[in-house]
């Protein structure tokens, strides 16, 4: 699952990702307090985060897997252009359905410092 996760965001493959959760998937993203629910809605999130210019496409997102508190987790990285190093975004934990093939929850503490403190970088160049 976490191959998976990693190659669908840096590849920019929406369709893989919005495959990969259930159907009543919740991701919430602290210090927002909104939250979004199912794949119609996660899809529209994903497909139009302002970083992908309206559209995904690969090069944008650098995922690192890791665990957290038994979780699978992921620090992830993304970058405003072609020629930019990638910066520390968020740290996501994703939490599987009771068959394990599937993300039922996510949630991106979305904080440069946190993911830094948890011993990752704070920008890669590739």
């Amino acid at each position: 699952m976490a191959d998976r996760y990693v190659r669908a965001w840096e590849a920019g493959d929406i369709d893989e990702i919005v495959g990969m959760l259930t159907d009543d998937a919740i991701h919430a993203m602290p210090p927002w307090s909104v939250w979004f629910v199912g794949r119609d809605a996660l899809r529209v999130l994903y497909s139009s985060y302002e970083i992908w210019g309206e559209r995904p496409g690969p090069g944008t997102f650098r995922v690192v897997p890791t665990g957290l508190n038994g979780e699978l987790a992921f620090a992830e990285y993304c970058r405003k252009a072609p020629d930019r190093p990638y910066e520390a975004l968020a740290l996501t934990v994703a939490v599987l359905d009771a068959s394990g093939t599937h993300i039922a929850e996510k949630v991106s503490f979305v904080n440069q410092d946190l993911v830094v403190r948890l011993g990752f970088l704070r920008r890669m160049d590739s």
